[in-house]
């Protein structure tokens, strides 16, 4: 039999070249011999990252802490427990490491991450400025730190944080991306749209299309075809394509491929362009050059004062509408679309309880009908049987019928959804409910919408405070009706 030594070394070889089954069956083997090894229960837990079980590589860590309190024990456990998503415990495990190891701008970073993750903005910050004393040219703490000040609505600290960013990395796609988001927020039209080209380059960037015709520059394009391609959500899509009608003036043909389940709503709403259903290969089309859809209005030239088709750029099919109503809304009390949530692993902030819409359901002569698709669906389930929300959205396969539900509404009321931006495109009142610190194109302060004409944005006053939000809705529903 060979030797504990020669077995460790094998077990390691197997290891590093990727044999985790067999070199997790020769740890094991040893853990059997030397219980008392933290060695060994650490390369153990590495195992079982590599197999994604975190609960398990986190009682490993746990049994390696109990025998040798080591500083790096306890930084692999708040790293578990952070890519774990387990935020409050990262927390603990963090400030145990600080104890042992205050000087740590590691440390001091992911406690910032940490805190900012749980939304405790202020001690990020803190924890964020500490990490930079001790390592001040680090340009992702900095970047970080913009982040925190971007919660806040602190927009100049969050600015002076990326210019720092970006002088020690100038080309850092985040920091520079995240800064012409702050600009398009803060109505710098001009800088924004050139630092939003960024996002092609980001940690979690978008596709970027590489053809072999030629990318549009914003030359001259009367006589040419030009290919436009989606990007990003539903909400995107609807939002910026009012600039395919502009571009449809300007050039020979515009083509047009949009997200599955927006094709039919485009087509039907009859836009002077050519509609590909998503499903044709793009190297199957002929054009002379192409874009991405968001690169639009930055080559046009967009700004506050100019933003084309404000309302009515999108159209219900009629003969769909009539069937809407003749099934669902030929009735004379006050009808409203709610929607309450979006996808929350993209956007934390964003939804709200059904239970907030309660109150409205308790208002006289109020129908509320529920849009919502997807995420949030369940709580329909769990309503009071005193409170009546029907359940539109069940019927919805596309966004044409969506588009056709609406269209038969007095009002939509909507977290920032792709719902938010349908219903301003038909032309419809709708209020939208906004955190404390909003997406970049809801801009600052204002309750107008520079992008619909029939939006109305109620924002949050105090981070995470939805209750006076909704308290302002029901009063100015009681004003409207």
């Amino acid at each position: 039999m060979p030797d504990t030594s020669e077995k460790f070394k094998r077990a390691l070889e197997l290891h590093y070249t990727g044999n985790i089954d067999e070199a997790e069956l020769l740890y094991k083997e040893l853990l059997r011999e030397m219980p008392q090894n933290d060695l060994i229960l650490s390369y153990l837990s590495l195992i079982a990252i590599d197999k994604k079980d975190f609960d398990k590589a986190i009682d490993y860590t746990n049994q390696a802490i109990s025998i040798n309190p080591d500083p790096k024990y306890y930084e692999d456990l708040a790293n578990l427990y952070y890519d774990k998503k387990d935020f409050n415990k990262a927390i603990e495990a963090y400030l145990q490491v600080l104890t042992l190891d205050p000087n740590n701008h590691n440390i001091l970073f992911n406690l910032g991450l940490s805190f900012l993750s749980e939304d405790r903005v202020d001690e990020a910050i803190d924890f964020f400025k500490k990490a930079l004393s001790v390592n001040p040219d680090d340009a992702e703490i900095y970047y970080n730190l913009a982040l925190a000040y971007v919660e806040k609505c602190e927009f100049k600290e969050a600015i002076n944080s990326l210019n720092h960013s970006i002088k020690i990395k100038p080309d850092y796609p985040d920091a520079n991306f995240l800064l012409g988001c702050i600009f398009l927020q803060t109505n710098n039209f001009e800088e924004g749209w050139k630092l939003y080209e960024w996002r092609f380059f980001k940690k979690d960037a978008i596709e970027l299309l590489n053809f072999s015709k030629p990318r549009w520059d914003g030359s001259d394009i009367k006589d040419k075809t030009i290919y436009v391609y989606h990007e990003q959500g539903y909400g995107d899509s609807i939002m910026f394509a009012r600039f395919l009608s502009l571009l449809s003036t300007i050039s020979k043909k515009v083509l047009f491929k949009p997200q599955a389940g927006l094709e039919k709503l485009f087509k039907e709403s009859n836009l002077p362009i050519d509609i590909i259903d998503n499903s044709v290969p793009s190297f199957n089309l002929e054009f002379d050059t192409y874009i991405h859809l968001l690169s639009l209005p930055g080559i046009l030239k967009v700004n506050q004062d100019n933003i084309p088709f404000k309302n009515n750029y999108l159209k219900s099919n009629k003969e769909k509408t009539n069937q809407y109503k003749q099934e669902y809304f030929d009735n004379k009390q006050f009808k409203i679309g709610i929607a309450w949530q979006s996808n929350p692993n993209i956007e934390k902030k964003r939804p709200i309880s059904l239970e907030y819409f309660y109150k409205l359901a308790g208002l006289k002569n109020i129908k509320l009908y529920s849009l919502q698709k997807g995420y949030g669906i369940e709580q329909l389930d769990n309503i009071p049987e005193e409170v009546e929300i029907i359940n539109i959205g069940k019927t919805f396969n596309n966004f044409s019928d969506t588009a056709a539900a609406i269209h038969n509404l007095d009002l939509v009321i909507t977290i920032d959804t792709s719902i938010a931006h349908l219903s301003g495109s038909l032309g419809k009142s709708t209020l939208v409910l906004l955190p404390y610190s909003p997406d970049w194109r809801w801009l600052l302060d204002s309750e107008n919408s520079v992008w619909y004409d029939s939006l109305k944005l109620y924002r949050q006053k105090t981070p995470g405070d939805w209750d006076e939000v909704i308290d302002r809705i029901l009063l100015n529903i009681k004003n409207i009706r």
